[in-house]
């Protein structure tokens, strides 16, 4: 699915964003509910999609998409915002999901734009709940980002042809940078030792290889609700090989942390202070 900045999506986000405010604020006021939210917390191109389309699939629970993104409706702009109004606009949002267990993703980007921290959030949503999403193939995700930044195309569904993939070349010192960033942000919510109490970890991997079984033995005793058939109608978006899109793939094929992957033997299997 596309997402063009031009003038005419600017124009229909400036006429829907505020009547979608209005709604939600309505709704808050007049018909508010009991939530159990829980939060998909994640880095860009790490099968959070995937992840929504499946939970989109449970009759029990409802979930959000990315409701901070400012490129859509039902997001919040990215400048010349308070942080009081973002809390607010994610308190209205979560009160209009249609069940009591639900909840919306929030990328690394958008939390550290609005300066949010898990504690906040916690402190917001004293019931909250999270999704710790991340991808085992560090640079497999970093190649996926720049296809789509490029192609502006962040998801595809079954009912479309497969787009094919234009090459890219990937900077090694924009690499390494993005990498660091990555793992220092998954690093962080290791050492929220309360976290630990109110979160589950995936991994994109297991995710795409076998989605029943991650929701069957992780999701579905976490979020509280009977097992069931889960399915989604998204497709992956580049299965050429790296070496096949990567225009300059000979020239990284050495650099350190192209075939870094995060540990997943561990109890708590996200990086690990011994892992940095």
């Amino acid at each position: 699915m596309q997402y063009k900045n031009s003038l005419r999506n600017k124009i229909k986000l400036l006429r829907k964003r505020p009547l979608y405010r209005l709604k939600i604020l309505l709704h808050y006021l007049f018909k508010r509910e009991e939530r159990d939210p829980v939060f998909i917390v994640t880095t860009r191109r790490s099968g959070s999609n995937l992840l929504l389309s499946f939970l989109g699939s449970v009759p029990e629970i409802s979930f959000l998409s990315e409701i901070l993104n400012p490129g859509m409706y039902y997001g919040v702009r990215s400048h010349w915002i308070s942080r009081r109004s973002v809390l607010r606009h994610m308190i209205h949002s979560i009160n209009h999901c249609r069940h009591r267990i639900c909840g919306a993703k929030l990328l690394k980007i958008r939390l550290e734009a609005h300066r949010l921290d898990l504690e906040t959030l916690k402190k917001i949503f004293p019931t909250a709940k999270f999704i710790l999403l991340y991808r085992k193939a560090l640079f497999e995700q970093f190649v996926s980002l720049k296809i789509a930044e490029k192609t502006d195309v962040w998801l595809w569904r079954d009912a479309y042809p497969a787009p094919q993939p234009p090459p890219v070349r990937i900077s090694s010192v924009e690499f390494e940078a993005w990498s660091k960033s990555t793992r220092a942000f998954y690093h962080n919510l290791t050492q929220k030792a309360w976290l630990r109490e109110c979160s589950v970890t995936i991994d994109y991997e297991s995710l795409s290889a076998d989605p029943q079984k991650v929701f069957d033995e992780i999701l579905f005793p976490f979020l509280g609700v009977p097992s069931s058939a889960v399915s989604s109608s998204l497709k992956k978006q580049n299965t050429k090989p790296l070496h096949e899109v990567v225009e300059n793939f000979d020239e990284l094929k050495n650099l350190n942390g192209i075939d870094q992957e995060y540990p997943t033997q561990a109890p708590y299997p996200i990086p690990s202070a011994e892992f940095w």
